[in-house]
């Protein structure tokens, strides 16, 4: 079924990892992006990490896991990194990660151990489909997909971004109607 970002957040509120895997170009990152924005009057840290963008530090040993985000993802100063180590200790840092995919298979090996031991209030990770069924069984988690806009959503975006254009909605809509027996965009990305 489909629900909202809010829906989703308040449904996984109890729920301490939350997997969101679909193919690429679904929408993975806006989604994560999205929730981070929900989250930030949460009364938690959200701290959202591009895995991509660290693969490397991943394939080392990590032995602290805040320590090693504060200094080796984030870059934090030494004030930064002191309130951001008491805020992890409390469990208020509450950490969205995004492609895991990415990581190389040392990388993967390595965040995977320590996100099984992982003892923060909830952390969100997204991931393509066909590394979703191994996370979900070493995390004790359920994944989420992303669901495609539907044609009347399609056709409703277009003609909000269009909305002063009579002749543009109403040439986009035929076109839809005529050309397109499924989704045009699926995702609003």
């Amino acid at each position: 079924r489909a629900i909202s970002i809010e829906e989703l957040i308040e449904e996984c509120s109890l729920t301490k990892i939350i997997l969101i895997s679909d193919i690429p170009g679904a929408g993975k990152t806006f989604a994560l992006r999205e929730i981070y924005k929900k989250l930030i009057n949460q009364k938690v840290l959200p701290v959202f990490v591009e895995l991509k963008n660290h693969s490397e530090k991943f394939e080392q040993k990590i032995e602290n896991f805040s320590a090693f985000l504060a200094d080796e993802i984030l870059k934090f100063e030494k004030l930064q990194r002191n309130l951001f180590l008491k805020l992890f200790k409390e469990q208020k840092v509450l950490l969205l990660l995004d492609g895991f995919d990415d990581l190389t298979q040392i990388g993967r090996e390595n965040c995977l151990k320590i996100l099984k031991n992982f003892d923060s209030k909830q952390l969100w990770l997204t991931t393509r489909k066909h590394l979703a069924p191994e996370l979900q069984k070493q995390l004790n988690t359920v994944a989420f997909n992303l669901v495609p806009l539907e044609k009347e959503e399609e056709t409703e975006l277009f003609s909000n971004l269009l909305a002063s254009d009579e002749r543009g909605i109403k040439f986009l809509t035929e076109t839809l109607n005529a050309v397109c027996s499924e989704n045009f965009i699926g995702n609003p990305l």
